[in-house]
């Protein structure tokens, strides 16, 4: 079951972030299933490697471009 403990609209299937489903990576081979349940078992334990907020969105971008992160980038919207 996909959506335990991540709720997905109906008819939204996860995909891959890789554009177009490749012959040397098919998106078949992508264990879904199995990264959700690790996921949702707190298998994976990444935490923000820093926090942006929303106007600082090109410094995120450029961190995430730039492959140095190491981890998760986090952007904060403010609320109203």
């Amino acid at each position: 079951m996909l959506n335990r403990g991540f709720p997905l609209e109906r008819g939204i299937k996860p995909c891959s972030v890789r554009p177009g489903n490749e012959p040397q990576f098919p998106l078949s081979d992508i264990p879904f299933q199995e990264i959700l349940d690790r996921a949702a078992n707190g298998v994976y334990q990444a935490k923000p490697v820093r926090t942006f907020m929303f106007d600082e969105i090109r410094d995120a971008h450029r961190l995430m471009e730039s492959n140095q992160a190491n981890g998760k980038i986090v952007v904060k919207v403010a609320s109203a």
